[in-house]
């Protein structure tokens, strides 16, 4: 119990960051997608694509930031403190993933657009009122997107740090091919 206690309480610390990380680019994304997307007279969801590459931008500051931070704590875990991680293929692979997976919100966003104007269109919104719903959609405080971050936080984590965890195990596994190893989970 105290192993599990532990490693629950690591991987809530690890979350924290995750999730606040990741908070402060998507809700810097969604404030500058409304203000694209309602710049004119008349809403743009193509507005959208004009903040992708910020977006991009961000991701990879956070994928090289908050997400590396969050993998070097498994690999302390098992080599100590200071422990040069960031050069070994797993992790160049892990944050490219990572990178792909993120970058695809904005997809999202755009979707959550553009379905607004359809159905303003649909039930005959005036622009105003669909430029309202429009703000309403890309609000930070939209608890939809507060949830999307918790998800992201909660797989992000989890994914950093059993790739960081099953990397620092196969160096000791390397590192030591006369010893035969086993993968066990623990579950939190």
């Amino acid at each position: 119990l105290p192993q599990r206690l532990r490693a629950q309480a690591q991987v809530a610390a690890a979350e924290r960051e995750m999730y606040d990380g990741f908070w402060a680019i998507l809700s810097a994304f969604l404030v500058a997608v409304a203000r694209a997307v309602l710049r004119g007279s008349t809403p743009d969801p193509t507005g959208v694509f004009d903040a992708m590459p910020a977006w991009a931008r961000s991701v990879a500051d956070f994928t090289d930031t908050t997400v590396t931070s969050v993998m070097s704590r498994a690999y302390a875990l098992v080599f100590g403190e200071g422990v040069q991680f960031d050069a070994r293929p797993a992790v160049a692979t892990h944050l490219a993933e990572v990178n792909n997976r993120l970058v695809g919100v904005a997809d999202e966003v755009f979707d959550q657009v553009a379905s607004t104007v359809a159905r303003g269109s649909a039930e005959g919104w005036s622009i105003p009122e669909t430029s309202a719903a429009i703000e309403q959609v890309l609000s930070p405080t939209n608890p939809v997107w507060r949830n999307r971050a918790t998800v992201v936080a909660r797989t992000e984590t989890i994914s950093a740090l059993n790739a960081g965890r099953t990397d620092s195990f196969a160096a000791i596994a390397d590192a030591l091919p006369a010893d035969e190893f086993q993968q066990q989970w623990l579950a939190t």
